[in-house]
């Protein structure tokens, strides 16, 4: 049975950047660890997955990190994210919960968000060890996405 795939934050970025231009990956300075075969890599597993969940506090901190391009590029990627954000399954992880989670003070709000959300039908995919190791340690459905990179 697929599962939903939930981002973190920085893979949420390229998914927005190249969903907009891919060429925009190269450009944009939030996402200079990154290349367009990482994009591919995360394209080619999401289109296997049962869909895209994702949290309040993940679209927060991707509307900041989105803006931090000129215009015209960063007019173009936020139209596309409100496209994302109007059709985006969104998770309503609160606030008292993913402070409350044992792993708040050393991951923050919104990694202990995205650890609340975590269940048998999803996968978190993200770049960030630390929350790679937390999740692991909580469940199963945990991705670091050195795991999907295709090295060329």
């Amino acid at each position: 049975m697929a599962k939903y795939a939930l981002l973190d934050t920085n893979l949420l970025v390229l998914f927005i950047v190249g969903g907009t231009d891919p060429d925009y990956i190269r450009v944009h300075k939030n996402c200079s660890q990154f290349s367009l075969s990482d994009y591919n890599a995360l394209l080619r597993h999401l289109t296997v997955s049962a869909g895209l969940v994702t949290t309040a506090q993940i679209l927060s901190e991707t509307a900041n990190l989105l803006r931090q391009v000129r215009d015209p590029i960063r007019t173009e990627i936020a139209a596309f994210f409100k496209l994302f954000i109007l059709h985006a399954n969104e998770m309503q992880p609160t606030a008292v919960s993913a402070a409350s989670d044992k792993t708040y003070l050393w991951l923050g709000l919104n990694d202990a968000s995205i650890l609340t959300c975590l269940g048998p039908d999803k996968v978190l995919i993200t770049e960030d060890g630390n929350l790679h190791a937390a999740a692991i340690e909580r469940s199963n459905g945990a991705l670091h996405f050195t795991e999907l990179r295709v090295y060329e």
